[in-house]
């Protein structure tokens, strides 16, 4: 959020990459499901796979929306920073080139959200 002050306004970010042991802060976005907190932050190492972050990080967080168990993962169409994305599921983080603080959304074709009007 920006912020206008009237004086000096001078701090240290509290969400550097070195505050958070080692691990990267990545914002998930689900298109067209704004149901979902969008974008939601999840700390994730590195070294993780995104097949992996996936299944153990990004399915749970959004397993209550009825859409959910309907995602073919080898489907989705990626966005990485606002720009088409062609991860590799089965690679780190590291090595699809996700850092801190990166903004993934991923699209689900044919998947409109609860009842087609993109919630």
């Amino acid at each position: 959020m920006s912020v206008i002050a009237l004086g000096a306004y001078e701090f240290t970010p509290r969400d550097q990459v070195k505050n958070f042991h080692g691990n990267i802060l990545v914002n998930f976005c689900w298109d067209r499901h704004v149901l979902i907190t969008a974008p939601f932050a999840v700390a994730l190492p590195p070294a993780m796979t995104l097949r992996e972050a996936i299944t153990t990080r990004v399915v749970p967080s959004i397993a209550f929306h009825p859409d959910a168990a309907k995602i073919d993962w080898n489907a989705v169409q990626w966005e990485k920073d606002h720009k088409p994305w062609q991860p590799d599921l089965d690679k780190s983080l590291a090595e699809n080139n996700v850092g801190h603080k990166d903004y993934i959304v991923f699209i689900t074709p044919g998947l409109n959200g609860l009842n087609g009007v993109g919630l």
